[in-house]
Order: C-alpha cells, then sequence, then structure tokens
C-alpha cells in the first residue's frame, strides 16, 4: 500500500512539473498578449480540446508551423480539429477562382478552415498544405 501511494505522489510531482515546464516555456517565448499561449499549445498537441477554436485560428495564423497541423490529414480530421470546414462551393467566386487559376492546383480539392481564407489544397483526400488567400 505504501509503494502504491509513493508511485501515485511521484506520478503526481512529475505532472506537476511537466505542466510547469510547458507554462514556463510558454510565457517566455510569447508575449502576453499573443493567442499562441498554453491552451494553443496543448490544443496544437492534440490534448486539450476546450480552446474556442476561433481564437485558435488567430493563433494558427501567427504560427510558422501550421502546415504540421493539416499536411496528411483527411477532410474528416480537418473538421474533427477545425471544428468545421467550407468547401469550394461555400466560398466567394474570388477564392473559387484561386484554385483554378494556378497550374499546380489544377485537378485538385480544396476546403477553408471555418470562416478564414486559409485554403487547404486536397491531393487524392489528404491536405498537401495551407494558403491565405488574400
Amino acid at each position: 500500500m505504501v509503494g502504491l501511494l509513493a508511485s501515485v505522489a511521484l506520478a503526481l510531482h512529475f505532472a506537476e512539473s511537466w505542466q510547469r515546464a510547458v507554462l514556463a516555456r510558454s510565457e517566455f517565448r510569447y508575449q502576453p498578449g499573443d493567442p499562441r499561449n498554453i491552451h494553443y499549445i496543448l490544443w496544437k498537441r492534440g490534448i486539450d480540446h476546450r480552446i474556442n477554436l476561433d481564437t485558435a485560428m488567430a493563433a494558427f495564423y501567427l504560427d510558422r508551423e501550421r502546415d504540421r497541423l493539416e499536411i496528411g490529414a483527411s477532410e474528416i480530421q480537418l473538421k474533427n480539429r477545425f471544428g468545421y470546414i467550407r468547401p469550394l462551393e461555400e466560398v466567394s467566386p474570388y477564392y473559387q477562382q484561386c484554385l483554378c487559376q494556378s497550374p499546380t492546383r489544377q485537378g485538385k480539392t480544396a476546403v477553408f478552415l471555418r470562416d478564414t481564407a486559409y485554403m487547404v489544397v486536397m491531393d487524392r483526400f489528404c491536405a498537401k498544405g495551407t494558403e491565405e488567400m488574400r
């Protein structure tokens, strides 16, 4: 019984230490008003799903490693991560032309993340990358 209690106490200690380390890294890396805070970092890693997804998209815009979140993902996986996606038919004609104008994107499908200008080009049902259409 004492061994079990000691194991539980040790596990809790390591969990608290890990949480403090992640928080410290987050606090030193980003400015106070930056949306890429600890909640975004945990959401990005798939640990915390309680983040406001509109706030996550604001942080996503600033994240240099944002392509890692969707490359290789299916449409279902993108919906699970970002809440909803919009097919090409639901966006403005301006955005629809962005897919058709590029020779590298012809014949591929695209979806947009939430109500943003981020187009995810799908190739064989997997995301190839994001591009901001502005």
